[in-house]
């Protein structure tokens, strides 16, 4: 359990870099990534794994 919260923080500092690098051309804000990434850090302090993943993986799917 400890490895996938290491894990979940890892990707958040990388999604936090890539993010200042890719926003503009998703279509979607800056202000709505930070909104989405609010949430994943809120989920992960309370543990709630598979909610802080579901908000990653939104990240990731729009900025692919």
């Amino acid at each position: 359990m400890e490895e996938v919260i290491v894990v979940s923080i890892i990707v958040a500092i990388a999604l936090g870099i890539q993010l200042d690098l890719a926003f503009m051309r998703s279509g979607w804000s800056l202000k709505r990534y930070q909104r989405i990434l609010k949430k994943a850090d809120k989920a992960l302090k309370k543990k709630n794994l598979k909610k802080a993943q579901k908000n990653y993986e939104k990240i990731i799917k729009n900025l692919k």
